[in-house]
């Protein structure tokens, strides 16, 4: 009687921890396919409302974050070079370190080069101070483990780095 009383107990509270976690991820999802999008459609403005205040910090605050990521796409699109597509996979659990609700997002980039199109793997992280009701994101694809931890040092330790892959040419039909 103990055991399935017990086992009741761990059920009821447990189910809402599991809905919560897939409310989170639901959540953290929509908003990074959002920021995905508007750095294909190269809306800085938008990237810029999705990105975390301290990467936006390092750039020289926003309208030098703007002025640099339209330099960089002038120049990538210049030498032939692009995003042309992203997809967004499903959110890792999410974990809780400090104050923040952080998760990793998986993403598929399609890129432009000359000649060619490739498939590249990369991350995001997401974080959240309000417990998932907003997200602000970090592109992994270009930082070292050690960049990301001099501008979060409170991740050092408790976060792992996803490993990092080579882009993947298509092949011609």
């Amino acid at each position: 009687m103990k055991i399935k009383l017990l086992l009741g107990i761990a059920c009821c509270v447990a189910a809402p921890l599991v809905a919560h976690g897939q409310r989170l991820t639901s959540a953290v999802e929509q908003e990074a396919a959002k920021y995905s999008r508007a750095v294909v459609a190269n809306d800085y403005e938008k990237v810029l409302s999705y990105t975390h205040e301290r990467v936006i910090d390092t750039m020289g605050k926003k309208e030098a974050a703007i002025g640099l990521m339209k330099k960089s796409s002038e120049d990538m699109k210049a030498r032939g070079f692009g995003i042309e597509d992203t997809k967004v996979g499903p959110a890792l659990d999410p974990q809780k370190i400090g104050p923040w609700i952080i998760t990793v997002v998986p993403e598929t980039l399609t890129l432009r080069m000359p000649g060619a199109r490739a498939q590249q793997e990369s991350f995001l992280l997401a974080i959240s101070v309000d417990e998932g009701k907003s997200w602000k994101f970090i592109d992994l694809g270009p930082l070292s483990e050690d960049q990301l931890f001099r501008l979060f040092p409170e991740l050092k330790g408790q976060f792992r780095m996803p490993p990092k892959r080579p882009a993947v040419p298509e092949k011609s039909p």
